[in-house]
């Protein structure tokens, strides 16, 4: 394929996620850095698999605890995507999510209970319900933390019966539910 072929780009943002997804938040942005790079000379700033790697490095960074950093690349990447493919889409949510996750992390849980809520929303479509149990996770994790404990047990077990649903409800399938 080479370096410069745009399956590059999937390769490394794929290889960043899986860093992401085990909490290798390092070794996730050694792979996503350059592959913004790529996208960008490859697709364009605007492309939307440049703007789903720009999500997964701001993702990267929250994970490192570079706030700022995150901060600016996730606004930036979520007014992009927002723009490209309309609010109500299902990459639109997903940067709605990682707001979400930004705000909880700051402290700001009335922020992050509208961002993750508004994905939840979007993600409840026909298009986004494969991505609609880890939403649902994601806003237990803001309720818990907005103090509404009894709201956050319900928004959990939907998410845990919605996962269920669709994998199986073995241990290794519902995950980290």
């Amino acid at each position: 394929l080479g370096p410069r072929h745009p399956l590059a780009v999937q390769v490394q943002r794929s290889l960043g996620v899986l860093y992401l997804d085990r909490g290798q938040a390092d070794e996730s942005a050694a792979e996503l850095v350059p592959a913004l790079a790529l996208a960008t000379d490859l697709h364009g700033a605007g492309h939307p698999a440049t703007l789903a790697v720009r999500r997964q490095l701001g993702l990267a960074w929250l994970q490192q605890g570079r706030l700022d950093q995150a901060e600016r690349e996730l606004r930036a990447q979520h007014e992009s995507t927002a723009n490209a493919l309309g609010q109500d889409h299902r990459e639109t949510a997903q940067s709605l999510d990682a707001l979400g996750r930004l705000a909880l992390e700051r402290g700001d849980t009335a922020a992050a209970l509208a961002q993750l809520r508004q994905a939840v929303a979007i993600w409840r479509q026909p298009d986004g319900h494969h991505l609609l149990d880890r939403g649902l996770a994601d806003l237990a994790l803001a309720q818990a933390a907005h103090g509404d404990a009894r709201g956050a047990r319900a928004t959990l077990e939907d998410a845990h019966r919605l996962r269920a649903a669709r994998l199986g409800s073995s241990p290794p399938a519902l995950g980290e539910l």
